[in-house]
């Protein structure tokens, strides 16, 4: 089915390109579904979420939210053109709202300078979102916000791409899924499996033994928290680690990604059909075709 985007979103020719059916017209109920793009590389962002929305069944319409601090990395005409403001917005419902990771490192909650504004959506989520997939930072910060739980920062950045176990393979949102798949993980901090426990609600749906927990579904609140980066491209943590290099020259390279250390060998990408199956699994929470099981 089609998936709307906001006309002259400049991923709409890659998407064409990949062979996603596009459309700026309403498609009869489509999903709507809310972005709130964080990450520094917004364009890329914005492919890669657009991509997972418009590889499923489901008709869709994504739509773009940013907060008032004014990105470095990308035009003012482009955000002024294409992204909303949390006031234009705060009237509307939406099906689903994303959340995406952000880059400020091992900075206390508190002081991201935004940290004000996004407690006001995070908090209006509970009421005008169908269902809120936070991804890497945002999911430690919405589980912070909505259940007290701590981050703990970590003495190196975990980057790579790591294995992980499925814990509750009767919850709709991993049906489909193998008992182990991949996924990569790129942050500073993490959130402890003995953190999240201490809270009644959420229930860990995977985890890895060496990336920790990735996925949390609160079912009350019909939140999903996804500590890992299911979204990113198969060079994307090639790109970060090759930026991220020039401030900190003892940084590890992410780990399990390039054959015999050598950076310039393609990175396989082998967590795209995971990734995909998520978002359609999330979707489907949206549409209520399996809701009903996860309220219960």
């Amino acid at each position: 089915m089609p998936v709307s985007v906001p006309q002259g979103l400049p991923a709409e020719e890659q998407l064409k390109k990949e062979g996603l059916l596009l459309s700026t017209e309403k498609e009869g109920r489509a999903l709507k579904v809310l972005v709130l793009n964080l990450m520094p590389t917004k364009l890329e962002t914005e492919l890669q979420l657009a991509r997972l929305l418009g590889r499923t069944p489901l008709p869709v319409k994504m739509e773009m939210l940013g907060v008032h601090r004014m990105p470095r990395h990308t035009s003012a005409v482009h955000m002024q053109r294409l992204y909303q403001s949390f006031e234009a917005v705060e009237e509307q419902y939406y099906d689903g709202l994303i959340l995406t990771g952000t880059l400020v490192k091992r900075m206390p909650f508190e002081q991201v300078e935004y940290w004000p504004e996004l407690c006001r959506i995070l908090r209006w989520s509970i009421t005008h979102a169908g269902s809120t997939m936070h991804i890497c930072w945002s999911a430690q910060a919405g589980l912070y916000y909505h259940y007290g739980i701590e981050k703990q920062v970590l003495s190196q950045k975990l980057s790579g791409i790591f294995s992980h176990t499925v814990c509750a393979p009767e919850n709709p949102l991993m049906a489909g899924f193998d008992d182990v798949f991949t996924a990569p993980h790129s942050r500073y901090s993490a959130v402890e499996t003995a953190g999240i426990r201490t809270v009644p609600e959420p229930e860990i749906l995977a985890e890895s033994g060496e990336a920790g927990v990735y996925a949390i579904w609160a079912k009350k609140r019909r939140q999903l928290f996804v500590l890992g980066h299911p979204e990113y491209d198969r060079d994307s943590l090639q790109k970060e680690y090759l930026r991220d290099l020039t401030a900190d020259r003892g940084l590890r390279p992410p780990e399990h990604c390039f054959a015999e250390g050598d950076l310039n060998h393609p990175v396989p990408c082998t967590w795209r059909s995971g990734a995909t199956l998520l978002f359609a699994n999330w979707l489907g929470v949206l549409a209520e075709k399996i809701y009903p099981a996860l309220s219960r």
